[in-house]
C-alpha cells in the first residue's frame, strides 16, 4: 500500500517527467521504492529523472561547440572548420578547387584564409587582375572563351612529336598535350608573347628533355606522372614572362632545369616530384610550394632576388 501511495504522489507532482520509467515496485527487485529507472542521458535525482549535461566533460573537438540536448548532446564545428564535430574539425581549404586558376592567368597562386576565417586570396602575376569571381584574368586577353583551353597540338602515340618544334600561334593561347609514354621526347615549344602557353605531360617519359621557351608568355608545364618531365628545361628569362611548373608525381621533374632569371616563377612540388630538379631564380622572384618542395636545388644571385616560400598550397 505504501508503494501505491508513492506512485500516485509522484504522478501528481510530475516527478516522473519526460520519459522516466518507474522501477519494479516489488521488494525483491527494488527494495527502494523511491528509485526511478531512467533512460540513457538522464540520471535519477531523488526520484526524478534529470537530464545529464554531457557538455560539461567537453566531448567535442576543440574547434567545435557543444549543445546539450534532452538525453544527448550535439557537436558542431565552428566557422571556418568542417568535420563531424566530435573527433574532427579541420580547416576548410578555400583553395581545394583551385579557384584562382579558373581565370586566364596560369601563374595565379591561391592562399587559404586560415580558420576561423573562410575563403581564399588570389595572388595574380603581373599583367593580370582579380576579376569579379575571385579568379585571376589577364589584362590584355578577353575573358570569354578561355576556359577550357582546347589543345593546339595533341601528341598521342609513342614518338608522335619526337624532336619536333611547336611554334605557338601568334594570336591566341596555346596548349600542347603529351598523352603517352615517349610521345614528346626532345620536343621544343616556342611560346608567343602575351598569351598562355601550356604543356601537359600525362605519362611517364612523355616530356623527357622537352625545351620550353617562354618568350614573354604566361607559361605553365604540368608534369603528372613519374619521370614525365625528366630532363625538362623551362627558360623563363624575359622580364614580362611568368612561368609555373607543377611536378605532381614522384620524380616527375628529375634532372629538370627551371631557369627563371626574368619574370616571376612558381614551382609546385607534390610528394617527391621536385627531387633532383634545379631552380635558378632571378630578379623577378621565385616561389616554391608543396609537400615535396625541399627536393629542389634552389639558387639565387647574391643581390636582387629572393627565393621565398609562401603559405604552402594543398
Amino acid at each position: 500500500m505504501r508503494i501505491d501511495v508513492f506512485l500516485v504522489s509522484c504522478l501528481a507532482v510530475g516527478c516522473l517527467r519526460g520519459t522516466a520509467v518507474p522501477a519494479d515496485p516489488t521488494p525483491t527487485d527494488n527494495p527502494d521504492p523511491t528509485r526511478v529507472e531512467c533512460p540513457t542521458g538522464f540520471v535519477d535525482v531523488k526520484g526524478v529523472c534529470e537530464d545529464i549535461d554531457e557538455c560539461v566533460d567537453s566531448p567535442c573537438d576543440e574547434n567545435a561547440t557543444c549543445t546539450n540536448l534532452d538525453g544527448t548532446f550535439e557537436c558542431d564545428c565552428t566557422q571556418g572548420y568542417e568535420g563531424d564535430g566530435t573527433t574532427t574539425c579541420r580547416d576548410i581549404d578555400g583553395c581545394a578547387s583551385n579557384p584562382c586558376a579558373q581565370g586566364a592567368d596560369p601563374m595565379a597562386i591561391c592562399t587559404d584564409v586560415p580558420a576561423p576565417g573562410i575563403g581564399h586570396t588570389c595572388e595574380c602575376s603581373s599583367n593580370s587582375f582579380v576579376d569579379a569571381s575571385g579568379s585571376c584574368d589577364l589584362c590584355n586577353t578577353p575573358i570569354e572563351g578561355l576556359m577550357p583551353l582546347p589543345p593546339t597540338v595533341s601528341c598521342i602515340g609513342e614518338g608522335d612529336c619526337e624532336g619536333q618544334t611547336v611554334n605557338c600561334p601568334s594570336d591566341r593561347d596555346c596548349m600542347v598535350e603529351c598523352l603517352s609514354r615517349d610521345s614528346c621526347p626532345s620536343l621544343t615549344v616556342e611560346c608567343d608573347p602575351g598569351f598562355r602557353c601550356i604543356t601537359v605531360c600525362e605519362a611517364s617519359d612523355a616530356c623527357s628533355s622537352v625545351q620550353i621557351e617562354a618568350n614573354d608568355a604566361f607559361v605553365r608545364v604540368q608534369c603528372e606522372a613519374s619521370d614525365s618531365c625528366e630532363g625538362l628545361r623551362v627558360n623563363c628569362s624575359k622580364s614580362t614572362s611568368a612561368c609555373r611548373v607543377d611536378c605532381a608525381a614522384p620524380d616527375a621533374c628529375a634532372a629538370a632545369e627551371f631557369v627563371c632569371d626574368g619574370g616571376p616563377c612558381h614551382l609546385r612540388c607534390s610528394e617527391a616530384g621536385c627531387d633532383g630538379m634545379t631552380l635558378t631564380c632571378g630578379p623577378g622572384g621565385c616561389s616554391v610550394t608543396g609537400s615535396g618542395r625541399d627536393g629542389a636545388d634552389r639558387s639565387c644571385p647574391p643581390e636582387g632576388c629572393t627565393c621565398f616560400d609562401p603559405v604552402m598550397l594543398p
